[in-house]
């Protein structure tokens, strides 16, 4: 069954898997870095950022995953 966004009953279930969610503990509030661009004056998604792989030392790896070994990376790690 679809409904559309607006309707009362997809606004309960909605608030209803946040609460879940939150009550077990799996949305919570932090505070997390994230790469800054002066030139462009915003901040970066991760995979905007590139550098070398910790792992496989290749140039040209992104912030959230090297292309080339397929490991997640952290740019603020």
């Amino acid at each position: 069954m679809f409904t559309r966004t607006e309707t009362a009953n997809h606004a309960e279930v909605s608030q209803d898997i946040f609460r879940t969610l939150k009550k077990n503990g799996y949305i919570y509030k932090d505070t997390v870095s994230q790469p800054y661009c002066p030139k462009d004056q915003r901040f970066l998604p991760d995979r905007y950022v590139e550098g070398t792989c910790p792992n496989c030392h290749k140039a040209g790896a992104r912030g959230d995953q090297c292309d080339f070994c397929g490991k997640p990376l952290n740019p603020s790690s």
